[in-house]
């Protein structure tokens, strides 16, 4: 994606790429931040009905409503690997999410 400048009311007419980076400034103030495409839209949560594999990064909304879900973990974490998980209709009473450590420990618990 060749520099552009945008603003709240532009429309994206090509995909980004993953790696692309965009700048934020902030008109009042002289902070500029910027972040990878990539990055930018990992922001969002994704909900999961059915087991699932996480990979770094994941942001889970499970969804229990009608069934037990396991979430497996990555096999190959690296520290300071995240993924988030949460119930997304407070169902885990009544149907619970197993989280698979994938034979890893979490924050070096066994």
């Amino acid at each position: 994606m060749a520099d552009k400048e945008i603003d709240d009311l532009t429309a994206y007419t090509t995909q980004p790429a993953d790696t692309d980076v965009f700048v934020f400034k902030r008109v009042t103030a002289a902070v500029t931040r910027s972040i990878t495409y990539l990055n930018l839209v990992k922001d969002w949560w994704e909900t999961k009905t059915a087991a699932y594999t996480a990979v770094k990064n994941d942001r889970l909304l499970v969804n229990t409503t009608s069934v037990a879900i396991t979430i497996k973990l990555p096999a190959a974490p690296v520290a300071g690997d995240t993924i988030r998980i949460a119930d997304s209709h407070g169902k885990w009473n009544t149907n619970n999410v197993t989280v698979d450590r994938n034979g890893k420990k979490i924050r070096a618990a066994t």
